[in-house]
């Protein structure tokens, strides 16, 4: 049996709201198609009224990342989510699922929870 190594790495991001790490295990990959984003976020904002939620997020996540978003109460993970999975409309920025523009069908293959289950 074989064993993929893993690699750890962390991102700090720091929006004018707060402090919050975006901290992801990415697995080594001998395969380029497995090196495929799947997602990808380019300056991705959110104002409500004077305050900036999310500011200038940039993020790409490749084919067989784990990825998870940590941070204090108000640091916009939920905010980014819930922009990213078409809950909450961004101020400004986009994102790209597969390459490809957010669209209800690709949303389908994406799985998530926001605030209660």
């Amino acid at each position: 049996m074989t064993t993929t190594p893993i690699r750890e790495t962390s991102k700090i991001i720091q929006p004018k709201t707060g402090n919050f790490s975006l901290t992801y295990l990415a697995r080594n990959h001998s395969n380029p198609s497995a090196l495929e984003p799947v997602l990808t976020i380019t300056n991705l904002t959110k104002h409500f009224g004077r305050i900036k939620a999310v500011n200038n997020l940039n993020l790409v996540v490749q084919r067989g990342q784990v990825f998870g978003m940590l941070g204090p109460n108000g640091s916009g993970k939920t905010t980014t989510l819930g922009m990213l999975m078409g809950v909450v409309n961004p101020t400004a920025g986009h994102h790209s699922w597969f390459g490809q523009p957010p669209t209800n069908e690709l949303r389908k293959r994406i799985g998530a929870v926001l605030e209660h289950p």
